[in-house]
């Protein structure tokens, strides 16, 4: 009984909800600044327009999580004082004379077109979705199992997606990308459930972090269901665009580069100009 009393007391921290939400929040906005520097560094480099417009949106979604932030810290640190202060007779355990809570200022298409619309949108939506997978699997799900696990299961296979789906609309292979596309089908429908049990009046509904998690999902879902139409619109532009054509003229190039060189064996081999005109003549 003593020792239950105690853990009533003074619980591990991993048992505590609350204990997560300052940082996730401030992991997930950190990596979102260093994904998006890297997105940034790939997009000036290659002068790509449109991935530096999308960034630009998700600057804008990366502030309304930021400012979300605010809120939920100082409640998280209001109920953590309490918590301290409810101790019989013992020392405080936070010294509210130092700030443990920092503020953080957030500083006519082609085919080939295409595709660097559907890698835009792919890079910049695994971002939404981890994050969301990581705030609602340790936030909401919190550790209970089965789906704690699949939750986290979730994130190693959308990088692998992403890994085949860059793979199979470069190559246009049709078999590769029919399973990605059903890949982003699963994805949006996943996504659009969890966004229905939040707002729900289920136990997902209540939840630490719903705003971030529900701006997380709404986001991701977007770029997700975006990639899957764009992905339809590179599968039915495979064998369309310049790609044939480059591999004829590569053909053509070898099939010439094979005669040539059949010429100079035979110049070699025979040395004799009469010989070389009968065989040119016998060729024409």
């Amino acid at each position: 009984m003593l020792v239950r009393y105690q853990h009533w007391v003074n619980p591990q921290a991993y048992e505590i909800t609350r204990a997560y939400t300052i940082p996730l929040n401030v992991g997930l906005f950190v990596f979102g600044c260093w994904w998006q520097l890297l997105l940034s560094t790939e997009a000036v480099s290659a002068k790509n327009n449109l991935q530096l417009f999308a960034l630009c949106i998700c600057n804008g979604c990366l502030f309304a999580v930021n400012a979300m932030r605010y809120e939920q810290t100082s409640d998280t640190a209001t109920e953590m004082l309490t918590g301290a202060d409810a101790g019989v007779g013992a020392e405080p355990l936070v010294d509210s004379s130092y700030s443990y809570w920092p503020v953080v200022k957030p500083a006519l298409i082609t085919s080939t077109a295409w595709v660097g619309v559907f890698l835009v949108l792919m890079k910049l939506g695994v971002y939404f979705f981890i994050a969301f997978l990581v705030l609602y699997g340790v936030i909401n799900v919190h550790y209970a199992m089965p789906e704690f696990g699949i939750v986290m299961a979730l994130i190693p296979a959308a990088l692998l997606q992403i890994s085949l789906a860059v793979w199979c609309v470069r190559k246009e292979i049709y078999v590769g990308m029919a399973f990605v596309i059903i890949l982003f089908c699963a994805a949006s429908a996943y996504l659009f459930s969890r966004i229905a049990a939040m707002f729900g009046s289920g136990a997902r509904a209540q939840t630490l972090l719903k705003d971030e998690m529900v701006l997380f999902a709404m986001v991701a879902f977007c770029f997700v269901f975006a990639t899957l139409c764009t992905a339809i619109k590179c599968t039915i532009n495979f064998k369309h665009g310049l790609k044939p054509i480059f591999e004829r003229q590569e053909g053509l190039q070898k099939l010439q580069d094979e005669d040539s060189y059949r010429l100079d064996v035979i110049l070699r081999t025979n040395g004799s100009t009469d010989m070389l005109k009968s065989k040119r003549f016998t060729l024409d």
